[in-house]
């Protein structure tokens, strides 16, 4: 959530505050449900908002250097910046988040004709914007379908060049007897391990301008499961870094995951509800459970 109205008109006053502060400590006030906000903390009570004191945590001093606030912080969204709803738009349409700058788009202002007909075409959008400033992202559409059947490439290969070596194998057949007994060794009672070699190989496609297939222009979107082709060598982990697009690489940052965990808590909870609710009525009499 974020409380305005301040935040409106001064870019310092955008602050954002946890639904259990929205009920406790910002009761009556003007409030707008921002969804997701990749790594935030609440503001309430902190130095964004030092007039609110906050209820349930009355220690906040410390600075939330992590948060970043957009526009969505004003109340305002798409390349349109406009409110949503909005009383003066009257043109049904459907938005969209982006999940790496996560601000929402009018499907009609994502600067593409290739826009999904309904939600279940794909699982993740990213916005021309977003694309333009990490430009790698260009080099992976049109090329996921094509990886989905090919297998996946870690970012090290681990290779057995055990016996690789055998320029010596003659001079090892000519070691006498006698010598070959003093080299022995209790270890050669233990399996030995095998040398592995790591190779650093890099598995980003490509980027063709001419490619049909490839990046045009406006919004991208990405099946499910597209993270997972992403390179994971050296030199594109630290490109990630650099864009401070790292969390692409986590499984646990797509709100695919973020539901499914969530409905596996809720099963999780009912049984341990039901569990309770057995073992009290097992401890009743017969005539208190008639």
């Amino acid at each position: 959530m974020t409380c305005l109205p301040e935040g409106r008109v001064n870019e310092e006053k955008r602050a954002g505050v946890c639904l259990a502060c929205s009920y406790k400590c910002h009761e009556g006030h003007d409030l707008i449900e921002l969804y997701t906000k990749r790594h935030f903390r609440c503001d309430c009570g902190g130095k964004r908002m030092p007039d609110v004191r906050c209820k349930l945590d009355t220690l906040k001093i410390e600075a939330n250097q992590q948060n970043l606030y957009n526009q969505n912080f004003s109340g305002t969204y798409c390349t349109c910046h406009r409110p949503y709803p909005d009383a003066e738009d009257d043109v049904e349409d459907e938005m969209i988040q982006c999940v790496v700058c996560e601000d929402w788009y009018h499907s009609r202002h994502l600067g593409t004709e290739d826009v999904p007909s309904t939600s279940k075409d794909f699982a993740e959008m990213i916005c021309g914007g977003c694309v333009q400033r990490v430009g790698f992202l260009r080099n992976y559409v049109g090329k996921i379908e094509d990886a989905a059947n090919q297998t996946q490439l870690n970012d090290t290969v681990q290779v057995d060049v055990t016996g690789m070596d055998e320029s010596n194998a003659a001079e090892t057949s000519t070691v006498s007897n006698d010598e070959s007994k003093l080299e022995a060794t209790d270890s050669e009672c233990e399996p030995s391990e095998a040398k592995r070699v790591k190779l650093d190989i890099c598995t980003k496609p490509p980027y063709d301008e001419g490619d049909p297939a490839g990046y045009k222009k406006g919004a991208t979107f990405w099946n499910e499961g597209w993270r997972n082709f992403l390179c994971r060598c050296t030199d594109c982990t630290s490109l990630y870094k650099n864009h401070k697009v790292e969390f692409l690489l986590d499984e646990k940052d797509t709100v695919q995951w973020y539901e499914e965990h969530g409905r596996q808590k809720q099963k999780q909870d009912d049984a341990t509800t039901d569990d309770q609710a057995m073992e009290a009525f097992n401890k009743m009499g017969r005539v208190q459970q008639f």
